[in-house]
């Protein structure tokens, strides 16, 4: 609770606060061994009190925009660039108000360049190196010429030959982890996009775009244990279009396409959230409905007839009307699946058998 409260609900925001969070803790960290430098008289009481405050004031501001979720539509949600280049830049102050240790504060540096390929493009990743190493050799050059004897240049020479050689191979192999980062995202990516697309084909008809009855077996035996879990009613109704073969055999099978096509376009007006219309096979649909029972789900089927007769949807397709038969039957969660799909199916055959374009009930 405490920690949601803290970091956020957002996944990526919550990353964004503990990285901001983990840079609040080394600053802490650092700013206790400022603390003793004081104490040991080492370093001027106002100068390490300055920097504190600006440090303290930095990362609490990156805290609370990261948390309120003012950066959450910035591309660096977390503000990883604009911490790394003030890291750089206190690093570079503190550098100069402890001379006596100053070169212990080198190993900051790379430590901050390498949050940058955690979430920089390679090129930021370069462009870090590059911006590190120019400040500190602005720094020490300025620092050798105004106060040789604080920072002899013998010494701060080395300093930035060795900022010169590290820095750039530390932003080097920080571009390649962010490419390959970058890379990494992009194949999970292809590879999701990848997997919707087969499971849209695995799950859909094709021709229809309806759901298929592999989808469906499935989703049955889910609604079942549902069923018997909690006592909901399910009703399932086979629809079978009539004289379909007339159609293709007359008219052909572009023209039967298209007839199927429309057909589901309309069942799908009448099915409502929850439900679940399919193609079965060939001219013949499966109608899952929840919640309702046999007399509820007829009345559905026939508002669906009463659509399908209308001249108007099928003013493009061939001059005969289109009906359908059905056949309904509970889904019992004593008897299973099975039985309730044999029991709509002989309601079917009843229906075809007794005249067509009507429903019977098992």
């Amino acid at each position: 609770m405490i920690g949601r409260w803290l970091l956020g609900r957002d996944r990526q925001q919550r990353d964004d606060m503990q990285f901001t969070l983990i840079a609040f803790g080394v600053y802490a960290f650092s700013l206790l061994v400022q603390w003793k430098t004081v104490v040991d008289g080492v370093v001027s009481p106002a100068a390490a009190t300055t920097l504190a405050l600006v440090i303290g004031t930095c990362q609490l501001s990156f805290l609370v925009l990261i948390r309120s979720g003012l950066t959450r539509h910035l591309q660096d949600s977390g503000l990883v660039l604009v911490q790394i280049v003030v890291g750089i830049l206190l690093i570079a102050w503190a550098y100069v108000i402890n001379a006596h240790v100053n070169g212990m504060l080198l190993m900051l540096v790379a430590l901050v360049l390498s949050y940058s390929a955690l979430s920089l493009s390679p090129r930021a990743c370069l462009g870090i190196g590059g911006f590190a190493v120019l400040v500190f050799a602005v720094v020490i050059v300025v620092a050798t010429q105004v106060a040789p004897r604080t920072f002899p240049p013998e010494k701060e020479y080395i300093h930035l030959a060795f900022l010169a050689v590290v820095l750039p191979t530390l932003s080097y192999i920080g571009s390649r982890v962010s490419r390959m980062r970058l890379q990494l995202k992009r194949q999970r990516r292809e590879l999701r996009a990848s997997l919707e697309s087969i499971e849209q084909i695995a799950t859909r008809d094709e021709l229809t775009g309806l759901r298929n009855r592999r989808f469906v077996n499935e989703w049955l035996r889910l609604q079942l244990a549902q069923s018997r879990r909690l006592d909901v009613v399910v009703c399932i109704a086979l629809l079978d279009i009539d004289h379909f073969k007339r159609v293709n055999d007359v008219c052909g099978h572009a023209v039967g396409d298209r007839v199927l096509q429309e057909f589901a376009s309309i069942a799908m007006g009448v099915v409502r959230e929850g439900e679940v219309f399919a193609r079965w096979g060939g001219e013949e649909f499966l109608w899952v409905m929840v919640g309702k029972n046999p007399n509820s789900a007829i009345h559905a089927v026939d508002r669906l007839r009463a659509l399908v007769s209308q001249s108007a949807c099928w003013a493009t397709q061939p001059g005969w009307p289109v009906s359908f038969s059905a056949g309904v039957a509970p889904l019992d969660p004593r008897e299973g699946i099975e039985q309730a799909l044999r029991q709509a199916d002989d309601a079917l055959y009843r229906a075809k058998v007794g005249g067509r374009a009507q429903t019977l009930v098992h």
